[in-house]
C-alpha cells in the first residue's frame, strides 16, 4: 500500500443525491458525510489515515506473528 498516495488522483462529486454543495469531493475509504474542497488537503487525508495506518497495521502484526 506504500507508495498509493502518490497515484491517488481526488475527484470531484458529481453526485446529485449528495448534500455537500460542489465543488467538493470526498475520500474513497471514509464516510460520505466527510467533504473536502482542496484536493491537497484530501490527499493527505489519505495518507495519514489510510497509508501510514496500513503500514502500522502490518507492522504490528509483523511483531505479533514473530513472538
Amino acid at each position: 500500500m506504500k507508495g498509493t498516495e502518490a497515484n491517488y488522483q481526488p475527484e470531484q462529486c458529481f453526485d446529485g443525491g449528495c448534500s455537500d454543495h460542489p465543488p467538493h469531493m470526498h475520500c474513497p475509504f471514509c464516510v460520505k458525510s466527510d467533504c473536502y474542497t482542496d484536493p491537497v488537503i484530501l490527499k493527505a487525508h489519505y495518507r495519514v489515515k489510510h497509508v501510514d495506518k496500513g503500514i502500522e497495521f502490518a507492522g504490528m502484526f509483523y511483531m505479533v506473528s514473530n513472538s
